[in-house]
């Protein structure tokens, strides 16, 4: 006994399924919608067309893409500077800072729940400035040494 259910009923063939169900548009490949599939459209869209009307803050966003995609991660950084405060009790001399490697710090550290915990916020924090380091550096309040 099939039941009463529609889509077992069409699945198990026992009644046609309406004829919305079977429209071959309905079936047809969608592609996904991308960042880049927006931008492609929106420039196919408006190519040719008066400033005015075209959408200008929405191209806006999406030049800013990249940096305002980095903004997930701004909680994680903001978290891992406060954990580093607390570690150096708001001091590390510069020599030191200087001469600390990422590895030896992660080694020195007594907790492996606190290594995990910090591994995870600096491998964000490196992909980030991956990202965004060389805009940071041209456009923030960091001056790269000359070192």
């Amino acid at each position: 006994r099939v039941g009463n259910n529609p889509l077992i009923r069409w699945l198990y063939e026992v009644e046609s399924p309406p004829e919305a169900q079977s429209s071959p548009s309905l079936w047809r490949y969608r592609a996904r919608i991308t960042i880049e599939h927006l931008a492609a459209t929106l420039d196919q869209q408006f190519t040719g067309k008066p400033e005015n009307q075209q959408p200008q803050i929405l191209k806006e966003f999406l030049k800013e893409e990249r940096s305002l995609g980095a903004l997930l991660y701004l909680p994680l950084i903001l978290r891992l500077q406060r954990l580093l405060l607390e570690k150096f009790h708001r001091r590390l001399a510069v020599h030191e800072a200087k001469t600390l490697a990422i590895r030896q710090f992660l080694r020195d550290l007594p907790s492996d729940r606190d290594r995990k915990e910090f591994e995870g916020l600096i491998q964000i924090f490196v992909r980030v400035w991956n990202c965004l380091g060389s805009e940071i550096l041209a456009h923030g309040r960091l001056k790269p040494t000359k070192e």
